[in-house]
């Protein structure tokens, strides 16, 4: 087994070249660990590694003069935890793959793992504040946008999932975040069934603790809760490839105190998704997601749009107000997204159409409202966002545990978005609803210092029409809003 080198270089040795190096590289990295490498890169790329820098393997371009953190395409983390196994009693034995704690019971296909998500928020707005407006935000704003605590039992190709969340994102849902069985015997398929969480579109398929931006865009927040989001009574399977992604599920009401709409609820979610192109450097991705709530029974529905920084919690500039004989919901959009080496470039559109029964004989005119978005990101250093086939998006950068004395840095993305939403439809008409129109620009910067902790910090500049004869945002306006974010996970 050989490979093509083309550098090997630390501190105090001098760049060497080799034609056929496996051996004289293994000398410093062993020869399993540079096996998986070779196996999961073509031959021409180029494997660095420092020798007093045991985190992980560089992978370049070959026509990379000097490979390092500010330029790989790819990191191979050594996982010195992986090897790591402490016996507690007779019973079980404590690990750590994956970095997370692991209890196994011994000569038994039995194990829990247990996991963690904390996000703290601050932030706050630079006005101008309108004081007529009933969403005035201004003054500096903190709170616990998530607390979640995971726990994964296994028992051969069964999972049980228990998620509790009394942070900001579980107090609609009375801290309880998931609970959910899966089956993952069959290739490259997960089946589940229980109160789970179905993604709509690419942004909410996104890891929390690997989006982009502090929020996801406001389209995206709100057809997520049709017939996804958290804590979502369904059943469904997800199937994967390199070139393809299959999502279904069958849904139900959310747990917690839902009103009206919510109650006795059945929809369905689906999400296809292709990469029909992909090469070391780059990806495309082309997909389609549609979610649908069937009622049939006139009820009451109103969407509504928070700003794309949750720090003043329930205070929306865009509102429907309630609107009166809504039987079914459909939404439907394509996404689409593109990597060229450490650029990514993503966007989405959403149509939603409300199905309207009768009211005193007569029919109400069917609704459609919609929204999108673009955004683009940029890895300045680290590990850049490569796609991960398992749920179809392009996943969070790789950062090794920030060290300056041996050149680490951990991992840097900056980011910007430009998203819209429109709650109009037929205004000034009979029937028609003014819920206004906002469009938001966001720009945003993570830096990465390990793999488990991220700080964020973003702005955000709000335009709002406005809205006659809707008291909720008569008046329209803009804000600016800056928030940041100390995020812990493992």
């Amino acid at each position: 087994m050989t490979a093509d080198i083309s550098c090997l270089s630390s501190r105090f040795l001098k760049r060497r070249y080799f034609s056929k190096g496996l051996v004289t590289l293994s000398i410093f990295t062993g020869l399993t660990d540079f096996a998986k490498a070779q196996n999961n890169f073509r031959s021409d790329t180029i494997l660095h590694k420092e020798i007093y820098h045991p985190q992980q393997y560089y992978v370049c371009s070959p026509n990379v003069a000097y490979c390092n953190a500010w330029n790989a395409e790819k990191y191979i983390p050594q996982k010195p935890l992986d090897n790591v196994h402490f016996p507690i009693g007779k019973m079980f034995t404590l690990s750590f793959p994956k970095e997370r704690p692991t209890l196994s019971l011994n000569d038994q296909p039995l194990s829990f793992a247990f996991g963690m998500l904390l996000q703290f928020d601050l932030g706050g707005s630079l006005g101008p504040d309108d004081p007529e407006r009933s969403t005035r935000m201004s003054g500096i704003m903190n709170f616990l946008r998530r607390a979640r605590f995971i726990t994964i039992t296994r028992y051969k190709k069964f999972e049980l999932t228990a998620s509790a969340d009394p942070g900001y994102a579980g107090r609609s849902t009375e801290s309880l975040f998931q609970l959910d069985v899966a089956y993952t015997g069959f290739r490259n398929t997960r089946v589940e069934l229980g109160l789970t969480q179905p993604r709509v579109g690419m942004d909410d398929a996104e890891a929390n603790g690997g989006s982009q931006f502090l929020e996801r865009p406001a389209i995206i927040d709100m057809i997520r809760g049709i017939a996804g989001a958290q804590t979502r009574l369904g059943f469904g399977a997800t199937h994967w490839e390199k070139r393809s992604y299959v999502q279904a599920f069958v849904t139900g009401p959310q747990f917690g105190d839902r009103k009206n709409f919510q109650k006795n609820q059945i929809g369905a979610v689906l999400r296809v998704a292709g990469r029909p192109w992909f090469t070391k450097d780059n990806d495309l991705h082309l997909g389609l997601s549609s979610s649908m709530a069937f009622h049939g029974n006139n009820r009451i529905y109103s969407l509504s749009s928070l700003p794309e920084m949750t720090l003043w919690q329930q205070r929306h500039y865009l509102k429907t107000g309630a609107i009166k004989n809504v039987n079914n919901i459909v939404q439907a959009g394509p996404e689409i997204g593109f990597r060229w080496k450490r650029w990514v470039l993503k966007s989405e559109y959403s149509l939603i159409h409300l199905n309207r029964g009768h009211s005193d004989s007569e029919p109400q005119r069917d609704l459609n409202f919609r929204g999108y978005y673009i955004a683009i990101n940029r890895t300045l250093f680290g590990q850049p966002r490569l796609y991960d086939i398992k749920r179809a998006v392009f996943d969070q950068p790789f950062a090794a545990l920030f060290n300056p004395a041996t050149g680490d840095w951990g991992a840097l993305e900056c980011s910007g978005r430009w998203s819209v939403i429109d709650l109009n439809n037929h205004p000034g008409e009979n029937g028609g609803i003014r819920g206004g129109k906002q469009t938001v620009w966001s720009a945003g910067i993570n830096w990465y210092p390990s793999s488990h902790m991220r700080l964020m910090l973003e702005f955000n500049h709000i335009i709002v029409s406005r809205s006659n004869k809707n008291s909720h945002n008569l008046y329209g306006g803009t804000n600016n809003l800056i928030g940041s974010r100390l995020q812990v996970n493992f």
